[in-house]
């Protein structure tokens, strides 16, 4: 398999289900536009992603691999376009939050939820953008699936807090388990449909202060307040990390 080259962005590799891999690198691109577009900036190095529709879940993987990132995928074809958009979106929103420069510390469930964001952002937008994307002479109707996928993910029909109030008390009850175990999915899905809906969906400059994660030792941090303000100090106390923070 050819590596690739470092003015690309990424190359696949893997089991796709006997899907074109023209078509497969043609939605890929689109993930790669809209997640850009999120941060503002593209990631250093290109990305290597590899398919294993038999594993349990995706992964980016700490260790980069002749100058490219890793990110392997559980997608179960190339044809389910839908879970290559929310699997792959998530992991780059690892690659560009500098997931390897701080591992296992406890606030890593951050993270994990800001990453479950960022797949029902990019759902959102190719949805609202699909007929203007090459994917489109494909499958004319696909935005209604896609719109249909997002109203079927766990962390859009659990539990929503309806206030910045009814958020503090549910997190003050869960924030224990949240640290114990950085990717409880369903957790992580409460936070990440709060913050969209409360905070990114209105202000999309604030996903600048996600690309400022794991910044700095975050094992230093004794809780979550002290997590908070290194977090505000690495943005430079930004008017877009004091919107996010304080909205918990």
């Amino acid at each position: 398999m050819q590596e690739p080259k470092k003015a690309t962005r990424f190359s696949i590799s893997g089991d796709w289900g006997g899907a074109k891999p023209k078509i497969t690198k043609e939605l890929i691109n689109i993930v790669f536009d809209i997640v850009e577009e999120l941060f503002g900036k593209k990631l250093n190095y290109p990305v290597l992603i590899t398919n294993f529709p038999l594993s349990e879940n995706p992964i980016a993987c700490y260790a980069m691999k002749e100058g490219c990132y890793q990110v392997n995928l559980s997608a179960s074809s190339g044809l389910s376009w839908c879970q290559i958009v929310y699997q792959l979106a998530h992991e780059l929103c690892h690659l560009n939050s500098n997931y390897s420069d701080s591992i296992g510390h406890k606030y890593k469930w951050l993270e994990e939820s800001l990453c479950e964001m960022c797949s029902i952002a990019v759902l959102i937008a190719l949805s609202k953008r699909w007929n203007k994307t090459a994917m489109y002479r494909y499958d004319r109707g696909y935005s209604a699936s896609v719109k249909k996928y997002i109203e079927s993910l766990p962390s859009m029909i659990g539990y929503m807090p309806k206030n910045r109030g009814a958020y503090l008390v549910w997190f003050d009850s869960n924030v224990g388990r949240l640290e114990s175990s950085c990717d409880n999915r369903e957790l992580n899905g409460v936070v990440a449909n709060y913050l969209y809906k409360n905070v990114f969906s209105i202000h999309p400059t604030a996903w600048n202060c996600v690309g400022m994660l794991n910044k700095w030792n975050c094992h230093q941090n004794l809780n979550f307040t002290s997590y908070k303000e290194s977090w505000r100090e690495q943005c430079n106390d930004s008017m877009e990390v004091n919107t996010v923070l304080n909205a918990m």
